[in-house]
């Protein structure tokens, strides 16, 4: 599996219609992991993307600035970054399985 492409954009406009057109883009894109981040872990963007997740299917995973700011300091610092690492390499590891299952079943009927 491989990342194809990066997206990145500083989303001022939080409201259900503009996150429905990202996540319309992601998905024609064929995307399947969005990673976010956040100055706040309560952000209004959180919970909208949670629900794109849902209504999309594609899996999303929230970073915000105070976990970030614990991995670049001292204090856990690997642990955070170790965490953070596993999590996106299971969502990884998860949706390069399904895309195989599903190429293989599309094999069986074609």
């Amino acid at each position: 599996m491989y990342i194809s492409w990066v997206y990145s954009e500083n989303v001022e406009d939080t409201s259900i219609e503009k996150a429905r057109q990202m996540f319309e883009f992601f998905r024609e894109n064929n995307c399947l992991f969005v990673l976010f981040f956040t100055k706040d872990k309560v952000d209004p963007i959180h919970h909208t993307y949670k629900l794109m997740e849902v209504e999309f299917g594609i899996t999303t995973q929230h970073v915000t600035a105070p976990t970030m700011n614990k991995a670049i300091g001292d204090r856990g610092a690997f642990m955070v970054i170790d965490n953070l690492m596993l999590k996106v390499g299971s969502y990884m590891l998860f949706l390069d399985k399904y895309v195989n299952q599903k190429k293989e079943l599309l094999h069986k009927w074609w």
